[in-house]
């Protein structure tokens, strides 16, 4: 589930690429897509935040769309985004 505007904002820019999530995240492990996994999702959500543009592609939508909400990179994560 997404979160509200400004938190987003907040969580995207905490974030320190450190890849944690990616290796637990279930979506990542089975397509090997940096975009299905919780960090290329942040990524994802970063440019989102910064561009004027509010068209989201079909791509993108599956990137946020493929999250199982399973939490697992939540348990990981060092800056707890």
């Amino acid at each position: 589930m997404l979160k509200g505007f400004e938190e987003l904002k907040g969580a995207t820019e905490n974030c320190i690429n450190c890849g944690f999530c990616e290796a637990v995240c279930p979506t990542f492990q089975v397509t090997s897509l940096s975009s299905m996994g919780a960090r290329g999702r942040v990524e994802i959500a970063k440019y989102l935040v910064r561009s004027s543009n509010s068209g989201l592609q079909k791509s993108v939508s599956d990137a946020f769309y493929s999250c199982l909400n399973c939490s697992a990179c939540l348990s990981v994560c060092p800056v707890g985004i």
